[in-house]
C-alpha cells in the first residue's frame, strides 16, 4: 500500500499521490464503520437478550425470537460451540503476532535475539500477567491494565502527531474521511472479477473475517459491562467513537509514514515494510526525536493491548463454558488463559500462524452466517417489544379517554 512500492497483483498501477490517497481510503475501510459495526451489533444483541430479557450471557440467546427454548438445546449448543472456536482462533492468531512483533521491537531496539526461545519467554511473561489481571476481576486488574493502555495509546499517538507532520497529518484525515465517505460503495463492493482476487484475499477479506471472527468476544465483554446504558449510548461507545479514534490513529501514523516516503525520500521505510512488517513500527519511530523512549511505549503498549485482549477472551470463553455465568470462576478464567498461551506457543514453534490465520479467515464464513440470522432475530425481538410498547400506550390512552 505504500506509494513507491509496485502495487499487488489485482490493483491496477496508480501514480504516488493516487496510491497514497487509496491506502489511507482503504485503511479507513478496512477499520472503519463496516469494521466497528460487528462488535456493536453482536454487543448490542447480547446485551439486550440479557439484561431485558434475563437470557443467558451466550451467543445462542440472540437467537431466542427465532428458536425460543431451542437455545438451551442442540441448536444454541452449536451456535456456542462455533463462538467459542473463533473466540480463541481469533485470540491465538492475534497474541502470537504480537509475540513476534515485540521480539522485533527488542532486536531492533537492544539487539536481543529474535528466535523462538525468546518468543517462549515472552509468551510465558504475557500470559503470568494476563493470568493475574483477569483472576483479579473486571473492576481490578482488568480495569487499570486496560486504563493503562488507553493511556500509552495517547501519549503514543500525541507524540507522533505533534513530532510528525501536523498539518500534513490533519489534512490526510479529513481527505481520507472525505474518499472514504464518497467510495464506501465502491470499496465495499469492490470483488476484483477483472483480476485474480489476490490483493482482496490477503486485504479486505483477511481483515472483516478477523473482525467477524472476534465480534462475539468483543460483543461479549462490552456487553457485559454497558448494563444500565440505553441502546443509543451503547452505539455512541461502541461504533461511532472508536471509527472516529481509528480514523485519527491511521492519519496519525500512516500519513506520517506516506510522508516519511513520499515527502522525505526515506523510502528505506517502505522497504523495511515489505522485508518484515513485525518491525515496521519501530522502524517507522526511528525517524522522530526520543525514538529509544517512543520505541519503549510502543513495546509496552503491544504487550498491555493483547494482555487485555486476553484477559477479555478468557472471561467471554468463562461465560459461555459456564452457561452464561456473568461472573464466571477463576478456575474456568484460568483454563481458558492456559490453553490460549498453550496454543499461541505451539504455532509459533511450529510456524504455523500464517495456516491459522487462513484458518482464521475459514472461520469466519460460519459465523458470518450466524451473524445474518442474528440480524433477523434481533429484529423479531425489538420489533415484538416495539409493537407491545405501542399496544400499551394505545390502552392507556383509550382508558384515559374513558375516564
Amino acid at each position: 500500500m505504500f506509494p513507491n512500492t509496485r502495487p499487488s497483483r489485482g490493483l491496477p498501477c496508480f501514480s504516488v499521490l493516487e496510491s497514497a490517497e487509496r491506502a489511507m481510503q482503504f485503511v479507513y475501510l478496512h477499520w472503519g464503520v463496516s469494521a466497528w459495526a460487528c462488535y456493536a451489533f453482536v454487543g448490542a444483541c447480547l446485551a439486550y437478550f440479557q439484561f431485558r430479557k434475563g437470557l443467558p450471557a451466550t451467543m445462542s440467546s440472540a437467537f431466542y425470537p427465532l428458536i425460543g427454548k431451542g437455545i438451551y438445546g442442540p441448536i444454541g449448543k452449536t451456535i456456542d460451540i462455533v463462538v467459542v472456536l473463533s473466540v480463541v482462533v481469533g485470540i491465538s492468531t492475534s497474541l502470537g503476532f504480537g509475540v513476534l512483533q515485540i521480539n522485533s521491537g527488542l532486536e531492533y531496539q537492544w539487539n536481543i535475539i529474535n528466535n523462538t526461545t525468546t518468543q517462549m519467554v515472552i509468551i510465558g511473561v504475557v500470559t503470568i500477567i494476563y493470568l493475574w489481571s483477569a483472576s483479579t476481576g473486571i473492576q481490578k486488574g482488568i480495569k487499570y491494565l486496560s486504563n493503562t493502555n488507553i493511556i500509552l495509546a495517547l501519549v503514543l499517538i500525541l507524540t507522533i502527531f505533534v513530532l510528525g507532520p501536523t498539518e500534513a497529518i490533519m489534512k490526510i484525515l479529513f481527505q481520507g474521511i472525505g474518499d472514504y465517505a464518497n467510495n464506501f460503495l465502491q470499496m465495499s463492493f469492490r470483488t476484483d472479477p477483472y483480476g485474480d482476487g489476490e490483493w482482496i484475499a490477503g486485504w479486505t477479506l483477511f481483515y472483516f473475517g478477523w473482525w467477524i471472527a472476534w465480534a462475539p468476544l468483543v460483543g461479549s465483554f462490552v456487553a457485559r459491562i454497558s448494563k444500565g446504558r440505553t441502546l443509543r449510548e451503547f452505539m455512541m461507545g461502541a461504533l461511532f467513537i472508536p471509527v472516529l479514534c481509528s480514523f485519527f490513529w491511521f492519519a496519525v501514523l500512516g500519513g506520517s509514514a506516506l510522508d516519511l516516503i513520499q515527502n522525505q525520500g526515506e523510502t528505506a521505510l517502505a522497504d523495511t515494510v515489505i522485508a518484515d512488517v513485525t518491525v515496521a513500527l519501530f522502524d517507522f519511530i526511528s525517524y522522530f526525536p526520543m525514538s529509544g523512549l517512543i520505541s519503549v511505549v510502543g513495546m509496552v503498549l503491544i504487550f498491555t493491548f493483547f494482555i487485555t485482549s486476553a484477559d477479555s477472551a478468557m472471561f467471554v470463553l468463562g461465560m459461555m463454558s459456564e452457561n452464561g455465568n456473568q461472573n464466571p470462576s477463576n478456575v474456568s478464567k484460568m483454563t481458558w488463559g492456559i490453553i490460549i498461551g498453550f496454543v499461541s506457543a505451539v504455532l509459533i514453534v511450529t510456524g504455523g500462524l500464517a495456516g491459522l490465520q487462513s484458518a482464521l479467515v475459514a472461520m469466519a464464513v460460519p459465523l458470518s452466517v450466524i451473524l445474518l440470522v442474528m440480524c433477523y432475530a434481533a429484529y423479531k425481538g425489538f420489533k415484538k417489544d416495539y409493537d407491545s410498547d405501542i399496544e400499551m400506550k394505545s390502552r392507556d390512552l383509550k382508558g384515559h379517554d374513558a375516564e
